[in-house]
């Protein structure tokens, strides 16, 4: 393998880029992208990553990744976030490696609290391995006082090939994988919520035969501010219209004829029709909206009466830029009380 080190770290900031492999997924933004080619060698951390909005922290004297006794790294390289924390539920790390057979032989990605001193010192959060040791397995772990397998994959001799892992957590904790863009099923799979704030990133590989030459860190991208405008402004559950009309305006730095009807709902229950829709100026305020309507008895089934019912629009751009904006109606019940 090349042991040249090229080295490109990327901070983005409500944006939609893709760096290095695939496609986002929906709603997701890049934290951390670090194309490279890392083995177990001396090779010095560059000076434009120590210099870079992402500060390394190597463990060892010199500034250098470097192996110590019988190839263990003290890590290899890890990035503090600084001052960046970001929080959620969902995440998503990608890392291309390979692991040796012989004991031991390993390749490791931490995503770690504020608390963690490094490879062997105290902190929380959640380790991604390749483990060619005897298990021959990629596994996800818990960290904290110890460390708990969260779930594990089967990936026998073939863990000494390049593959590139994609290791994802959903809003309810679950865990999912896939390999060379498979999906794979796990075994001990285990939700976790625990952590959801991260300051440390980190890889280190045990034994040189085990290699990394990607990883890249997502979390959701913060949804813009969406105006929202619902017709009728009174619901009555007893009507027999067809639809409910919702205009979505969103700020000058978007337009809304980029927004995938497809993806928005209502209440994150009902979907959007695909059509009538159209792009217009329903309040004459100068600025362009776009009109989309909602099955009448779908939109009926999940509100209930009141005065002031809040209704909340998600959706997408195409560029997959998430949006979100809420209207406050009156709602009256079949009864035709308030």
């Amino acid at each position: 393998m090349n042991c040249s080190k090229t080295f490109t770290i990327g901070l983005l900031f409500y944006s939609f880029l893709v760096f290095g492999l695939g496609k986002a997924k929906a709603g997701m933004t890049t934290v951390l992208s670090d194309d490279y080619d890392a083995v177990w060698d001396s090779t010095p951390i560059p000076a434009d990553v120590l210099g870079s909005s992402y500060i390394g922290v190597p463990n060892v004297s010199g500034g250098v990744a470097r192996g110590i006794g019988s190839g263990y790294t003290d890590p290899l390289y890890t990035w503090m976030v600084e001052p960046l924390v970001f929080t959620a539920n969902k995440l998503e790390v990608t890392l291309r490696g390979q692991s040796g057979l012989s004991l031991p032989n390993e390749a490791n990605v931490w995503l770690m609290d504020a608390s963690w001193g490094g490879h062997g010192q105290p902190g929380m959060g959640y380790r991604f391995r390749i483990k060619g040791e005897g298990n021959r397995k990629f596994e996800i772990s818990k960290m904290g006082s110890g460390s708990e397998v969260l779930a594990t994959y089967d990936m026998g001799s073939t863990i000494t090939d390049w593959h590139t892992y994609v290791v994802s957590r959903d809003e309810a904790g679950n865990w999912a994988l896939t390999v060379d863009d498979t999906t794979v099923s796990l075994s001990s799979m285990n939700p976790d919520l625990t952590y959801t704030d991260f300051t440390h990133i980190g890889s280190f590989l045990y034994r040189d035969q085990s290699a990394l030459d990607y990883v890249e860190f997502k979390v959701p991208e913060p949804a813009i501010e969406a105006t929202v405008n619902i017709d009728p402004d009174t619901l009555n559950l007893n009507s027999k219209g067809k639809w409910i009309t919702c205009y979505i305006e969103l700020s000058e730095d978007y337009d809304v004829e980029d927004i995938d009807v497809s993806t928005v709902k209502l209440n994150d229950q009902v979907p959007a029709e695909s059509h009538p829709t159209g792009i217009g100026d329903y309040d004459n305020d100068g600025i362009p909206d776009l009109m989309v309507k909602f099955d009448r008895s779908a939109v009926q089934e999940i509100l209930q009466a009141g005065d002031e019912v809040e209704i909340t629009v998600t959706g997408e751009l195409n560029y997959e830029t998430p949006f979100e904006g809420s209207d406050t109606i009156r709602v009256i019940d079949k009864g035709g009380k308030k």
